[in-house]
């Protein structure tokens, strides 16, 4: 006879053994969640990483998620913050990231040489991608130069002295900055580049493409590139 779902004033164990039945595959997968969790909050205690400040309740499932280069770039994560393992949050140089309190980065890669600010109350989507610098040259040559060096330089490596013998190309990244508000919410495979500022209660819709450029408040924004659509209401 099957067990009925619990109600949401039953006990702990009702609801522990109704999903131990029905969602086998949830439960093991919830354990696996608070230890990941806790596992990196203990190595954190241990091994505090430079230029990383994490506040009351911020919640980091993996270590590596989370990297500042010495000695200039800083990342802070809000109070009560959930950052998922798949989540990548990278800064550079003299790179600053700010999260702010109870937002959710799920598979988000971040990466700033400028300066990135997210404000409270953040929804991360999966597949979201934020860069506030230009990586690469647009000049094909250079570009080709970058790519080079950087493929000759990458360890493991077999090659003889002489394939290294390559000048490294001095790019300027030229970084920028990326603004977002509170209560945003930003759509799953969306693109956020440098140089963008969405206001306080706006949503991203999904597959966007985000460039240079002011966004007011409360809008509904779309497209590639995106743009504007609609003001949003408070009461949606």
């Amino acid at each position: 006879m099957a067990i009925p779902k619990p109600v949401p004033t039953a006990s702990f164990f009702s609801k522990a053994l109704w999903f131990a039945l029905h969602r086998p595959g949830r439960v093991w997968a919830q354990v696996r969640t608070l230890r990941t969790f806790w596992v990196t909050r203990q190595l954190f205690r241990l091994f505090p990483a430079p230029g990383i400040r994490l506040e009351r309740n911020a919640r980091i499932q993996r270590y590596g998620s989370l990297m500042a280069e010495a000695p200039g770039a800083r990342i802070a994560i809000g109070e009560h913050t959930l950052v998922f393992e798949k989540a990548v949050v990278e800064a550079y140089g003299q790179g600053s990231i700010e999260v702010g309190a109870d937002s959710i980065l799920s598979d988000v890669r971040l990466y700033s040489r400028g300066r990135v600010r997210i404000g409270k109350r953040f929804l991360g989507s999966w597949g979201l991608f934020l860069q506030d610098f230009s990586p690469h040259p647009s000049d094909a040559t250079r570009r080709g130069l970058q790519s080079e060096w950087a493929c000759r330089h990458f360890a493991p490596s077999w090659a003889t002295p002489s394939d290294k013998d390559l000048a490294k190309l001095e790019w300027d990244f030229s970084p920028g900055t990326i603004e977002i508000g509170d209560n945003v919410w930003v759509g799953a495979q969306c693109v956020v580049l440098k140089n963008v500022k969405i206001g306080d209660g706006c949503i991203v819709a999904a597959g966007s493409v985000v460039t240079g450029g002011d966004y007011p408040p409360h809008s509904l924004i779309a497209g590639n590139p995106a743009r504007v659509i609609r003001e949003l209401s408070s009461k949606n």
